[in-house]
């Protein structure tokens, strides 16, 4: 399971997404350690409690999380980047 926080981010600004990374394990969830995490161009890499941050700066668009274990790709989550409304309106 990927949590992606937050869905939604204000394209062309220098944004901090924030991945949480865990797995089902005998009806428990166990953080995904040392599990890789990409988004557009950038990657991460989980922490000990599945944790992992990314900055980035995104277009207009919608864009895949992905978190890989052991090179396959383990699970994904979209976040999507809108426009600036506010600075458009000037």
């Amino acid at each position: 399971m990927l949590q992606v926080r937050p869905g939604t981010v204000v394209s062309n600004q220098r944004q901090r997404v924030h991945i949480q990374a865990s797995r089902a394990v005998c009806g428990h969830r166990t953080p995904v350690r040392d599990g890789r995490v990409t988004l557009s161009r950038g990657s991460a890499t989980t922490d000990a409690r599945g944790r992992a941050t990314l900055t980035v700066r995104l277009q207009t668009g919608r864009y895949l999380v992905r978190l890989y274990v052991r090179r396959r790709v383990s699970a994904t989550a979209r976040v999507r980047a809108i426009p600036n409304v506010a600075a458009s309106a000037r």
